[in-house]
């Protein structure tokens, strides 16, 4: 059995559940670990439900082994049958998601690990705080990685799959100003200083 505080650290960091084109072959679940150790996945079950059931109910789509751990920093990725992606899954499974009103749980025998609901959802118990919003051809993706402050809709947000990778860069530069010294001159030949001044996004 896993206790409950070694698994704090492990978030669901990125869905993919509506990719471009054929959903088959193509959807994924991201696990995040934050911890400064791997932590075990044996015995971890990441369950569905359907939002749209009255009432919902939930249902396995993969049990970890005694193999399968998240590397610290790191992830785990769990892709679905005949995955088509260019990154190697560490787990496979018949993945089955939808677009919303739906919802995603990891837990352990000690219980709810995470839990993230997307779109219009009728049922509090499927989501941390607001539902994160419903997206169509991009994944739900934390922002930043492993960020999880108990609300779906203020932690993940649309972004392109990037799946097995970080969601976001670390460091993304963006121009803020660009100054000329002298602001003008009169000559072809006269010299001119241009300082550029960036932030990170």
């Amino acid at each position: 059995m896993l206790a409950w505080i070694v698994l704090t650290s492990v978030v669901i960091n990125e869905i993919c559940y509506d990719p471009p084109g054929a959903d088959g072959g193509a959807e994924f679940v991201e696990l995040w670990n934050a911890g400064p150790e791997a932590v075990s996945l044996d015995g971890v079950r990441l369950e569905f439900a359907n939002g749209a059931d009255d009432p919902p109910s939930w249902a396995v789509r993969w049990t970890g082994s005694a193999q399968d751990s998240v590397p610290a920093g790191g992830v785990f990725l769990i892709v679905d049958r005949h995955w088509s992606g260019d990154v190697p899954g560490q787990a496979e499974a018949s993945l089955g998601l939808q677009n919303g009103p739906d919802a995603l749980r990891l837990l352990d025998q000690a219980g709810v690990i995470d839990l993230v609901g997307w779109g219009e959802l009728a049922w509090p118990e499927l989501s941390e705080g607001p539902p994160a919003v419903d997206v169509t051809g991009l994944s739900l993706a934390r922002r930043p990685d492993g960020h999880d402050t108990q609300d779906n809709r203020a932690d993940l947000r649309g972004a392109e799959s990037t799946p097995g990778q970080p969601n976001w860069q670390a460091v993304a530069p963006e121009l803020t100003a660009v100054i000329w010294s002298p602001p003008s001159v009169a000559f072809v030949a006269d010299t001119v200083s241009v300082t550029l001044e960036l932030v990170n996004g």
